[in-house]
């Protein structure tokens, strides 16, 4: 835990997250971190942090004390109002106009049927029977996130690409009239 911990604040994911330190900022560090040591649902990732019933010292090393399932979940729409913000910042310290951005699109399927974005389409893990969700993820060079998107599960690879065009060029601002596909001089 404190190495999963302490690799998160080297590479300053606390401060892109929020500047200031807040309950959700903790709460948030604290999920990313269980997730990374033992990736599990959440009612089980919320037993890991409650002091009462964890083995581990997360909780208690970020102060959190007792975690609702409400909490988390609002952490978690906090997150997600952020999200534009986050991948701006990552992509301004990853970035630069030009550089080869990679791009991969992977699926992963629902167990239930609420989720607005869970549609029978191509199952990549031969799971016919269940709801597939698709997500597309941009990275640097180096293989560093910087900014991840869901799509319906119905949607095929080719049909993600061209919001992901729209990202670097009207959110995250990086491409400019010349359109480099694998060097900083293509056109």
């Amino acid at each position: 835990m404190a190495a999963a911990l302490g690799s998160l604040r080297r590479c300053e994911l606390e401060t892109l997250i929020a500047s200031k330190r807040s309950r959700n900022r903790d709460l948030v560090t604290a999920m990313i971190v269980a997730r990374l040591l033992d990736p599990q649902s959440k009612y089980a990732t919320a037993c890991r942090l409650d002091p009462q019933t964890t083995a581990i010292s997360l909780g208690a090393e970020l102060s959190l004390g007792n975690v609702t399932e409400n909490e988390r979940c609002e952490a978690m729409d906090w997150l997600l109002a952020r999200q534009t913000a986050l991948e701006k910042r990552l992509s301004q310290r990853h970035l630069t106009d030009g550089d080869l951005v990679l791009y991969d699109v992977s699926s992963t399927w629902f167990e239930g049927r609420t989720c607005p974005l869970a549609w029978y389409g191509h199952s990549r893990d031969g799971k016919r029977h269940r709801l597939p969700l698709v997500f597309g993820l941009l990275c640097d060079q180096a293989g560093r996130p910087i900014a991840v998107e869901a799509f319906p599960g119905n949607t095929g690879d080719p049909a993600t690409v061209a919001s992901q065009i729209t990202k670097l060029r009207q959110r995250l601002r990086l491409i400019t009239s010349r359109l480099g596909w694998g060097s900083r001089h293509a056109h």
